[in-house]
């Protein structure tokens, strides 16, 4: 079954999204076929009907006039799954997907809560300019109240989707939706009052939106298409399909339960907004060394989080390390534990101190020797293995960045070629920046300088071999600096 998707929408990510929803389902086709699958489970989307309205058949999408590329990239993936020709196809099309039915938990955050996260973000924006005035004054949004919201719980859409898998004879379009949906306008109503926001007028035309009402119109594009209209999906090939299985008990999804959750969500991981917002800045960026290794752990936390890597030659990055107080420090506490088995810091188990080599003695906590510490020359080589293990463990750990959230720079090319390289930075972090500001921002930079080539020949060597395995992971990225190294080296 293919599942996987990208939920982007926005002109600058279509790139990506059809990376992803396209040439993505078409690489699972292959494979399906390479693997001899007689059948193909596809997971796509009801609002493959884009601006259709009324009542929307389980049929295969034909020339549908689309709102946005991920709506297109998915009629463009249906195509290809339906001229697979290794067997039988079916097309799953959930509707808006939230959380569990019981637990109201969710892992992603697209769909309602996506509008819900604009709204948010609009009122704290305007709570700063002057508080109180989306409480006291009404905004104006092109809404269909009496329109549908289909929102169908993934614990649903799961059951509903492994149930007709299973049996053999189902095949073609179906449509995974709630039989109960809300209704567009008390939707809205309903997630303005819990944020304490005056009820908004609905009306059909912009012509007559004030500033305020264009600045949240702004923020609603992508969702704007969705609150509009009228789209009534059938089930009719679904419950047949269904007929003779458990069925799941389908009750309306709790609007405001809903939305607190995920309120408090957004309180939980929004605090890099409360910073933007406490400090008069337009976004922030938060710069923590050593935490390549717990990208992992960001991502769960900070699940819409955007992630740069900035990469630097291992070995200028090590002697810059050898260096580094900080560095030193860690790098010898993990020698001490390693010999003595526990943390030297946190127990006095001192049953292997006699393994400790002589040089790591004075930093033992019960006889440190600030003199010593201050003398003490950090390995090379040692830095150059530490700085390979980050880059090798910390490129497993962005393998689970979603597609579109992750920029991989190098610090060189900050100084080599400063106003592409800033450019790019602020394009990925999403904050508008002018030539003007871009030419300053260059003139603050200054290259870099390596001392690798001031080393003794045997320094170097040692280092380039530490730093082999780092280098070989960044790939091309540093291919040229390798190349010129090995010739550096080579015997006469």
């Amino acid at each position: 079954m293919a599942c996987g998707g990208s939920l982007q929408y926005e002109n600058r990510h279509v790139d990506v999204i059809r990376a992803t929803n396209v040439e993505g389902t078409r690489r699972v086709l292959t494979l399906a076929g390479q693997l001899g699958a007689g059948t193909f489970n596809y997971i796509s989307t009801a609002y493959v009907a884009g601006r259709a309205t009324g009542s929307i058949p389980e049929a295969q999408s034909r020339g549908n006039a689309t709102n946005n590329h991920y709506e297109q990239s998915k009629i463009d993936a249906e195509t290809l799954v339906t001229s697979w020709a290794n067997g039988r196809v079916r097309i799953f099309r959930p509707s808006i997907v939230v959380g569990h039915s019981r637990t109201l938990g969710a892992t992603s955050f697209s769909g309602c809560y996506g509008f819900f996260r604009q709204l948010v973000q609009f009122r704290g924006m305007i709570e700063r300019t002057q508080k109180g005035l989306l409480s006291r004054s009404p905004v104006r949004m092109r809404v269909h109240p009496d329109g549908d919201l289909n929102v169908v719980p993934v614990d649903a859409v799961v059951q509903e989707a492994v149930a007709i898998a299973l049996q053999d004879a189902c095949e073609g379009v179906f449509h995974l939706t709630h039989p109960f949906p809300w209704k567009t306008g008390a939707t809205v109503r309903a997630m303005f009052e819990l944020l304490g926001m005056h009820a908004p007028i609905f009306i059909d035309r912009r012509d007559d939106f004030s500033w305020l009402d264009q600045q949240l119109d702004k923020r609603m594009d992508f969702y704007g298409s969705y609150i509009i209209g009228h789209k009534h999906f059938e089930r009719i090939r679904t419950d047949a399909a269904l007929r003779g299985c458990e069925r799941f008990a389908y009750a309306e999804v709790p609007l405001v339960e809903l939305c607190q959750w995920y309120f408090q969500v957004l309180e939980e991981t929004q605090v890099f907004g409360f910073l933007a917002h406490r400090f008069g800045k337009r976004a922030w960026v938060e710069r923590s060394g050593g935490s390549l290794r717990l990208v992992r752990r960001l991502i769960k936390n900070f699940p819409d989080a955007r992630f740069v890597h900035l990469v630097r030659d291992g070995r200028t990055c090590a002697i810059s390390m050898s260096r580094h107080l900080g560095f030193r420090m860690a790098l010898i506490a993990v020698q001490l534990t390693e010999i003595l088995g526990v943390d030297p810091w946190e127990s006095r188990d001192r049953a292997y101190v006699d393994d400790v080599p002589e040089e790591l003695l004075p930093f033992l906590p019960e006889r440190f020797d600030r003199e010593a510490f201050l003398r003490y020359e950090t390995p090379l080589p040692l830095c150059g293995h530490y700085w390979s293990g980050e880059i090798v463990t910390g490129l497993d750990e962005l393998s689970g960045v979603a597609p579109g959230r992750l920029l991989t720079l190098r610090y060189e090319d900050f100084g080599q070629a400063p106003r592409p390289t800033i450019a790019r930075l602020m394009e990925f972090i999403g904050v508008d920046v002018d030539d003007v500001w871009i030419e300053r921002m260059a003139g603050i930079v200054r290259p870099a300088r390596s001392r690798f080539s001031e080393l003794a020949p045997g320094e170097r060597r040692a280092l380039m071999e530490a730093c082999q395995p780092g280098f070989a992971a960044l790939a091309e990225l540093y291919s040229d600096e390798i190349a010129e190294a090995a010739l550096d080296e080579a015997p006469i």
